[in-house]
């Protein structure tokens, strides 16, 4: 298990009946026909996200502002109208959190119900289900009886951490051969040793395989608790004890904090508190041999509490650190000057946006715009000004020292250029916030050169390795898939992926056996192959040109 994966499934949704988990890659290439399910693929993981990050109640939105992008606007135009099915369900894999999310709702309706939010910590052992239709909730802890898999898991990714964190340091020294740098490649090796022996010592356990102990299930509805735990209070006859509290005591139930699963917890914890001292009263008045026995039974207790609170203190600030951004494929518009308020030009967004954070051309930011403006031929430097609080106008300087406006350009250094800002404006804007940052972008291909296409696949790949940034790429761009298989190989990704895992994943999207990995030989090539029309149009049309030129020759 990838501690770092992330993934979407769906049912239901769209032209799907049932969407497989597809986990990403640092850099996920989707290519497909037209129409195949790219970007429902990306609608899905936006709403589910905004959900998550933005909503987390009763209600499930369609009409958020930052979902325009999705393009859904009502429950109707989300169902899959294949199936008479009037539930869909979105499942989100984030790290070691599997997060499900059911919805139903009427047709002409921009908001739908949420019928039941589940969270399953898979390494934890930690599931929370919230069922809005019965309203209860239920929190249970499991631990796996035979812990050999999660020993070993445990293991393997503080290793995976430990390599990443030497591989950083090793990136940052200039001089590979310098007494630090050897010393990185030998501790590196050393970890690779530890790593062989920890995963040939011993066999994983298959998931179906693994015995799970329950240590406690809480489960309420409105105010009344059922609790059960352990050997302190798993009996019939103290269950009714439990449930015997006054209403009152309800009345105080904080509700205080900022996020929604927070206040669930602390709800929840809440009642479970009221009611156990409720059943240690009653208990004490009783039998009081069992004193020893009910105090022990507290402090542990209070422990699964402050576990249970740091659980979802640890799965809010994942959900919070979590940043996706959309760039769609809408061509810029060749305009002498970039109007401050014309929302629908998305350069002239970027270009304010950029503008706004004062990123100088001598700063970490502006050498990288630099940089990618002349790997994209589109110019030396780059100058910007501001006019009358209305419009920005952007120069481009050229090698031979001349000035042009960036909207004198060809429409492929426009589409370049949006590219490079809104990564150089991400990178500053996440210089102090440490969010992980990924782009889902539509087509960044359009109007660019062959040669310019495969650049591409360096610049994420360079942005990903220096920056950190993920990316999810929808395109068509065959040159794009080669540079890929090409950096696998000279990389050395595919020989020694424990330690030196490849960053691509590549999906195709077929329109009749839906999506699928297109994943990597030793030799860089595919293990599958891609659906008609991609990798063999330009052989295909080669043959029947050889075809025509023989019968003309005849």
């Amino acid at each position: 298990m990838n501690n770092h994966s992330k993934g979407i499934a769906f049912k239901n949704f769209r032209r799907f009946i049932d969407f497989p988990m597809l986990e990403f890659g640092n850099i996920t290439y989707m290519v497909g026909r037209n129409n195949s399910g790219k970007s429902t693929m990306v609608k899905a993981l936006l709403l589910t996200l905004d959900y998550l990050q933005n909503q987390l109640s009763d209600t499930f939105s369609f009409d958020n502002k930052v979902l325009e992008d999705a393009n859904i606007v009502t429950f109707g135009r989300a169902k899959c109208n294949l199936i008479d099915e009037p539930e869909i369900v979105f499942n989100l894999k984030l790290h070691n959190y599997n997060i499900t999310v059911h919805i139903s709702g009427e047709d002409d309706r921009t908001k739908a119900n949420v019928n039941v939010f589940h969270i399953l910590d898979e390494v934890k052992g930690y599931e929370l289900v919230v069922n809005y239709n019965t309203e209860r909730t239920r929190i249970t802890k499991k631990s796996i009886a035979s812990n050999q898999k999660v020993n070993i898991n445990y293991e393997l990714l503080k290793l995976e951490d430990e390599v990443k964190r030497l591989k950083e340091k090793q990136n940052a020294i200039t001089n590979k051969g310098s007494k630090e740098a050897l010393q990185l490649v030998d501790q590196i090796n050393k970890l690779a040793e530890r790593r062989n022996r920890i995963t040939h010592a011993n066999e994983p356990l298959e998931e179906d395989n693994i015995e799970y102990n329950l240590e406690y299930s809480l489960d309420y509805q409105d105010n009344d608790l059922l609790w059960e735990y352990g050997d302190v209070y798993s009996s019939e006859e103290h269950l009714d004890d439990l449930a015997e509290f006054d209403k009152e005591d309800m009345e105080d139930v904080p509700r205080t904090e900022d996020n929604e699963l927070k206040e669930i917890i602390s709800v929840f914890l809440y009642h479970n508190t009221i009611a156990y001292k409720k059943a240690i009263e009653k208990r004490d008045n009783q039998v009081n041999d069992e004193t020893d026995d009910i105090s022990a039974g507290i402090i542990e207790l209070d422990n699964t509490q402050e576990n249970l609170k740091d659980w979802i203190d640890e799965l809010v600030d994942t959900l919070e650190k979590e940043s996706f951004y959309y760039l769609g494929a809408s061509p810029s518009k060749q305009s002498a000057l970039f109007q401050l308020r014309d929302k629908n030009n998305a350069l002239a967004q970027a270009i304010h946006e950029f503008k706004q954070l004062d990123i100088g051309e001598s700063t970490t930011e502006g050498a990288f715009v630099k940089k990618w403006m002349r790997e994209f031929e589109v110019g030396h430097s780059y100058k910007i000004d501001f006019y009358a609080g209305e419009a920005y106008q952007f120069h481009v300087l050229e090698d031979n020292g001349k000035v042009n406006h960036l909207s004198d350009k060809g429409m492929g250094s426009l589409q370049a250029m949006l590219l490079i800002l809104r990564v150089a404006s991400l990178k500053r804007i996440n210089k102090n916030n440490k969010k992980a940052i990924t782009l889902l972008i539509e087509e960044p291909e359009l109007n660019l050169h062959p040669a310019l296409q495969s650049k591409l696949t360096e610049f994420f790949h360079e942005v990903n390795k220096e920056f950190g940034f993920n990316f999810i790429v929808e395109t068509h761009s065959e040159y794009m898939i080669r540079k890929a298989q090409l950096f696998s190989i000279e990389e050395d990704y595919l020989k020694n992926q424990e330690l030196n895992p490849n960053p691509f994943k590549i999906f195709y999207f077929h329109k009749t056996e839906g999506p699928y990995e297109m994943e990597f030989t030793e030799q860089g090539k595919f293990k599958k192959d891609f659906g008609p029309g991609f990798y063999n149009e330009a052989s295909n049309i080669s043959i029947e040109i050889i075809k025509n030129i023989r019968k003309n020759k005849s």
